[in-house]
């Protein structure tokens, strides 16, 4: 019989994927294994310290509402009608060339910050796209 997922193991599963993280990535921010991402969202454990994971969403969530929110302001500042980011595509470049690499450790993290501010910035009515950087 295939396990229902608890709510705790939804609310992990939902929240890491809005921010922009894998299970390994999670994982590797808490200290426990991929698997035990894995069996959490699924609904086959229940995390022992739920309210710890839950902090680190909120700070996660919190560093990528602050990149969106620079983000946003260095299109708003513009005078063009248009705004590209610069995107990565490896970890390692991200890493060693993106000034926001400090506050959201991981690439797709980034990418969904991103991709906030780029649907924020086309309801202004500008076009806004990601540039390989």
């Amino acid at each position: 019989m295939a396990k229902v997922p608890t709510y705790e193991g939804l609310n992990i599963l939902i929240r890491r994927k809005a921010v922009g993280l894998s299970q390994k990535e999670l994982a590797d921010m808490l200290g426990v294994d991929q698997p035990v991402i894995s069996r959490w969202e699924a609904g086959g454990r229940i995390p022992r310290s739920y309210e710890s994971i839950s902090e680190t969403f909120d700070e996660c969530e919190k560093r990528l509402l602050e990149v969106v929110d620079s983000l946003i302001s260095l299109a708003e500042a513009s005078d063009c009608s248009e705004v590209a980011y610069p995107m990565y595509i490896k970890q390692a470049d991200y890493r060693d060339r993106c000034v926001y690499a400090q506050k959201l450790p991981y690439l797709g993290m980034y990418q969904q910050a991103v991709a906030y501010a780029s649907m924020t910035v086309r309801e202004s009515g500008r076009k806004s796209y990601a540039e390989l950087a």
